[in-house]
């Protein structure tokens, strides 16, 4: 990946295999990833950090997952969301740019996080 290129990503996963494994293989790139094991985690670095992409594993209740979203684009307006998620919610909150299955595929990730023309 040329240099200047890489993206700062959050992502939010309780799950410790699958945050080393999106770290290792992002950041081989040339991301810089950042783990959040919880959404509390993730609203205490979005209110100081600003990130390209936050990838969040859902298992949330659809209200508090349209309510969490929300929250962050607040914080981090120009943030892109993609949501990992085995079955996605209907309908899909308007804050997230994209959904990609879980256990997510890296090429579905890599392309939700860094390609501006990826199909929603």
């Amino acid at each position: 990946m040329p240099n200047g290129s890489g993206r700062r990503v959050l992502f939010v996963d309780d799950d410790d295999l699958m945050c080393e494994s999106a770290k290792e293989q992002l950041a081989a790139e040339g991301h810089e990833i950042t783990i959040a094991k919880t959404a509390k985690a993730a609203n205490d670095l979005l209110a100081c950090e600003g990130f390209d992409a936050i990838a969040l594993a859902a298992h949330l209740a659809e209200d508090k997952l349209a309510a969490l979203v929300q929250n962050w684009k607040m914080l981090d307006p120009f943030a892109r969301i993609v949501l990992m998620a085995n079955s996605p919610p209907h309908p899909r909150p308007p804050e997230v740019f994209r959904i990609v299955g879980r256990p997510f595929d890296l090429q579905d990730l890599r392309d939700a996080i860094l390609n501006p023309f990826a199909v929603v």
